[in-house]
């Protein structure tokens, strides 16, 4: 049997494994990294997209306070932006005929609507769509 004393290489040969080793541990790294800025990105839009919804449904529920008739209908132009890139645009349905208001008096109606505020991130292409339903008291035949 012949033994070898020559162990000139075995440091190379460790010395390659070991940096094969970290240059895995690094692009492991390296991945996470970028999958965690892809996660936070993806939640920044949605949350601007979910935020200009809320606002459309704000401003619809302002419009709604300027109504003094009890029947409103979506205005003219029922669109606006936030954030600069995240647009929104809100509707208005009203349920008609309102229900008689228990402890207003008589010729006091409740009535119902519905606002639904759509908005979409036009850098992102996120979408989020709010639906928000409104009574409001109004005194009708006065």
């Amino acid at each position: 049997m012949k033994h070898c004393n020559n162990e000139q290489g075995v440091a190379l040969v460790t010395a390659l494994i070991v940096m094969a080793l970290l240059t895995a541990l690094a692009s492991s790294g390296i991945m996470n990294s970028v999958t965690d800025t892809r996660i936070s990105k993806n939640y920044r839009n949605d949350k601007e997209v979910f935020y200009a919804a809320d606002a459309g449904w704000q401003v619809g529920k302002d419009y709604l306070n300027t109504v003094s008739t009890g029947i409103a209908s979506t205005p003219a132009s029922p669109t606006g932006t936030v954030g600069g890139d995240n647009t929104y645009t809100y509707a208005l349905n009203v349920n008609l005929p309102g229900q008689p208001m228990a402890g207003y008096g008589p010729g006091w109606e409740k009535i119902t609507y519905s606002i639904t505020s759509a908005a979409t991130g036009t850098k992102s292409g996120a979408n989020s769509t709010i639906t928000v339903t409104v009574k409001k008291p109004f005194q009708t035949g006065y």
